[in-house]
């Protein structure tokens, strides 16, 4: 793809997408990108995710986020006591077809554990999650509910370059979930959806 970002636009350059960045963008280069910024444009570069070419603006290199502490850090995710809340995108039934496939649903007020949990840092084996809803919803496109999971920061585990920027698993949701919106803003669930 080539795009044109100006004015306050934000663009995640994949793969071996091209993009000119003017005024007050912001682009996150990746892969095989290649970005050229006028003088002032924000560039985050990703050289875990491949080799992206940059010219111009503002170079801001990423380092390797390998902890779960480094996540936190990067996506601005506060801990408390040790937890961090994090996200998951879901169908109607507050599941998804991989979780269904294992019989795990994340209704509000559940806690659900990982029947396979495996601490490999690639996908597979754990529960999913993202620092936003709409990260999530990259990784699950036809959602409709989103939810709120609180998880021990302890427990986390960064997945690979490869496999995912921006999600981590874990082995269990450690404190009730409770629904949000794509902001991350609590909502009432509908009373059929709590037990």
């Amino acid at each position: 793809s080539h795009v044109v970002a100006r004015g306050s636009s934000h663009v995640e350059a994949r793969e071996s997408s091209h993009v000119v960045a003017r005024e007050s963008s912001h682009v996150v280069a990746w892969g095989s990108s290649h970005v050229v910024a006028s003088k002032l444009v924000a560039v985050h570069i990703r050289r875990q995710y491949g080799n992206p070419t940059v010219t111009g603006g503002v170079q801001i290199e990423v380092p390797p986020i390998e902890t779960p502490e480094q996540f936190c850090d990067l996506y601005g995710i506060a801990s408390v006591d040790g937890l961090v809340t994090l996200y998951k995108a879901l169908d109607d039934d507050y599941s998804t077809a991989k979780a269904r496939a294992v019989g795990i649903t994340y209704r509000p007020g559940d806690t659900p554990e990982a029947p396979d949990w495996s601490n490999a840092p690639v996908c597979g084996g754990g529960l999913h999650l993202s620092p936003r809803p709409a990260s999530a919803l990259s990784y699950h496109p036809t959602a409709t509910r989103y939810v709120a999971c609180p998880v021990a920061i302890a427990d986390l585990v960064v997945i690979e370059p490869g496999y995912g920027a921006d999600k981590v698993k874990a082995p269990r949701i450690v404190g009730p979930i409770f629904e949000v919106d794509i902001d991350g803003e609590p909502v009432a669930a509908p009373a059929e959806a709590v037990r």
